[in-house]
């Protein structure tokens, strides 16, 4: 079984979505790594560390110490990775992140032990890093015009999707639009801050405050993107969107949503 946790970033340390990772990687006995590898703050990831710490860890979550291209070929962490039940990228800069890691022995040793059942989690930079295509820059925008996102290698946790964070919170959705509209063949999943999409072989579940916004672009019949010039609007029909609150899933393989329904409330 695989499990990847992307978080759309501004986690609450002590909430639902930290325990609930904790909670996948072994609870109490889990043996946690967190990697800071995206963050430019010396002690970036530190807060992590403690928040798991005062779970009630039997042992220590491990700051892997990994900053520079070189660490990624350390024997000594990728035996470490090779113990962990519970993988967490911090945020940050996600093209940082991968020039670090994508390429190295460290994201091979990362990869191998997500697909033998390893909990592999990440939030904000650290989640728009795991699929194998990744929005490396842009900007925001709340049509979609041509260039509003620039496009990187990611991880490849997952093939078929590409990861946006901070959401609504940042007006994303033009640029993932576009990301979409360029690689129709991949589904967008915009991640909203405080919220994750948890994906056990392939389901998705939401757990959190905001929304998880799917688009699917496997249905467009018609665009006009070839034919605009940088900064102008474009055409698309035939796009596909799904809005996810907490308890909604997604089958990645059918592309069907299934909502979760929420008791009415009284007036």
């Amino acid at each position: 079984m695989t499990v990847l946790m992307a978080i759309g970033g501004n986690m609450r340390l002590d909430g639902e979505i930290a325990r609930e990772f904790l909670r996948r990687s072994g609870g109490s006995d889990a043996r946690l790594v967190v990697i800071p590898a995206a963050s430019s703050r010396s002690n970036g990831g530190a807060e992590f560390i403690q928040v798991w710490h005062d779970m009630g860890l039997k042992v220590p979550p491990v700051m892997l110490p990994v900053h520079e291209r070189a660490d990624s070929f350390e024997a000594q962490h990728i035996g470490t990775i090779q113990q962990a039940t519970g993988i967490f990228f911090t945020g940050g800069n996600q093209l940082r992140l991968t020039t670090v890691l994508a390429g190295t022995p460290l994201q091979e040793a990362i990869l191998d032990v997500f697909r033998q059942g390893t909990v592999v989690a990440g939030t904000s930079a650290g989640a728009g890093v795991m699929g194998r295509i990744m929005i490396s820059g842009g900007k925001t925008s709340t049509g979609a015009r041509f260039g509003t996102a620039q496009f990187a290698e990611g991880l490849g946790f997952y093939e078929s999707l590409l990861f946006d964070q901070h959401f609504y919170q940042r007006n994303r959705i033009g640029r993932l639009i576009y990301a979409v509209t360029l690689h129709p063949h991949l589904l967008g999943v915009g991640l909203d801050e405080d919220t994750a999409a948890i994906l056990v072989d392939g389901r998705m579940t939401v757990i959190g405050k905001r929304v998880v916004t799917i688009i699917d672009g496997q249905d467009i019949m018609s665009t006009n993107i070839d034919q605009v010039k940088s900064g102008a609007w474009f055409g698309v029909s035939c796009l596909r969107l799904h809005q996810l609150t907490d308890g909604c899933q997604f089958d990645i393989a059918s592309r069907v949503a299934t909502i979760q329904r929420q008791p009415l409330q009284p007036d």
